[in-house]
């Protein structure tokens, strides 16, 4: 996994989550979950958000999804 990157708010600057590279794959993380697309409003500022990759091919996003699993549940 990748040194992760921080997503921001792009009104308010607030945290939104973190962009992640797992094997590969590049993937939004916040709170529990690894996503290939976030859609969203700005808890903070009401702002719409929207984050997505499309160049991950749903069978690497699954095995980087089992491989976090397995590396979280150790």
């Amino acid at each position: 996994m990748s040194e992760p990157v921080i997503i921001k708010c792009r009104n308010c600057g607030n945290e939104m989550g973190e962009q992640v590279s797992i094997n590969g794959v590049t993937l939004f993380h916040a709170g529990g979950s690894l996503n290939r697309e976030q859609r969203g409003w700005c808890a903070q500022c009401g702002t719409p958000f929207h984050w997505y990759v499309n160049d991950a091919y749903m069978t690497d996003v699954i095995s980087v999804m089992q491989a976090f699993r397995k590396k979280n549940a150790k």
